[in-house]
C-alpha cells in the first residue's frame, strides 16, 4: 500500500482530503477520503473508497481513480471531475481492449458525517 495523492479542499469545519490509496499487489488507486483542522495532521477514520470503482469492463473507472483537483460546491452540492482509467498502474492489465482514462463527476450532498 502507498498514498498516491492528496487533493485537498477547504470547508467550514476543516480540511477535506482525497487521498489516492495505491494498492501495489492489486495495481489499484481508490478515493480514500480524510479529514484536518490544521492541514498537517490528517485522519482516515473510514479507510475505505469515497467512490467505488466499477466492476471491470463496465465503464472505464474500474482499475484507477484520480483526483487531481479539489471539490466544487454549487447550490448546496458538493461536485467531484475525477479521472477514471480501466488498466492497471503498472500497466500490464487492462478491463478492455485498449487502456482508457475519462473525466468523470460525482456529487454529494454533505462531506461530513
Amino acid at each position: 500500500m502507498q498514498f498516491y495523492y492528496l487533493s485537498v479542499t477547504r470547508s467550514e469545519r476543516g480540511r477535506i482530503g482525497l487521498l489516492g490509496h495505491y494498492r501495489l499487489d492489486a495495481q489499484t488507486i481508490d478515493l480514500e477520503p480524510c479529514f484536518s483542522t490544521d492541514g498537517i495532521t490528517w485522519q482516515r477514520p473510514h479507510r475505505k473508497p469515497w467512490i467505488t470503482r466499477d466492476a471491470p469492463g463496465t465503464t472505464t473507472a474500474s482499475y484507477i481513480l484520480h483526483a487531481p483537483h479539489a471539490l466544487l460546491q454549487r447550490n448546496g452540492r458538493w461536485h467531484l471531475f475525477h479521472t477514471g482509467g480501466n488498466f492497471a498502474h503498472n500497466h500490464r492489465h487492462t478491463h478492455g481492449p485498449a487502456e482508457t482514462r475519462a473525466i468523470m463527476l460525482a456529487t454529494c450532498e454533505r462531506l461530513w458525517h
